[in-house]
């Protein structure tokens, strides 16, 4: 399968701050590996090798995470302007040229059959997204981490 493949990695996480200390939410400890791991992970399987990864912050980004595949092919590039357009902006050139490309968050983390589903599906449409409905997530505000800054808990707080 030869598709480029864009991943946002520039998110804050405001609500996470404390947790961060300043670094992009996609590097994020769940279960002991970054958010960004997982997204790798997916990507390597689809046989999808051709990365560039878009962050405010790339210094952070410097080090691939234990346990990447070798095979992976991930440019960092610098996001200069806010938000998502200017992420894709900063990526332009990476993919200009592409008849389609895939763009992912990397702080989210998606079963790579969900990525499949969507690549599938760009060869019969034009325009392709993948969506969910969106959720109240207000009782997943707050974590439980431990010394060494790991997720170890999610709690739910009540409504009200």
């Amino acid at each position: 399968m030869v598709m480029k493949v864009v991943i946002l990695a520039g998110g804050a996480g405001r609500r996470l701050e404390n947790l961060l200390a300043g670094r992009p939410k996609s590097l994020i400890n769940v279960l002991g590996k970054p958010l960004i791991y997982y997204t790798l992970i997916s990507l390597s399987k689809l046989g999808l090798w051709d990365i560039v990864l878009v962050t405010d912050k790339p210094s952070y980004f410097e080090e691939v995470p234990a346990g990447i595949p070798p095979t992976l092919d991930v440019k960092i590039v610098k996001q200069e302007k806010p938000e998502v357009e200017g992420a894709l902006l900063s990526a332009e050139d990476y993919v200009k040229n592409e008849e389609r490309f895939l763009m992912l968050y990397g702080s989210v983390i998606t079963d790579y059959e969900a990525y499949r589903s969507v690549i599938d599906a760009s060869k019969y449409f034009k325009f392709n997204a993948l969506a969910v409905p969106e959720a109240d997530l207000t009782g997943l505000e707050t974590l439980e981490i431990d010394i060494n800054n790991f997720i170890t808990k999610f709690s739910s707080e009540p409504k009200g």
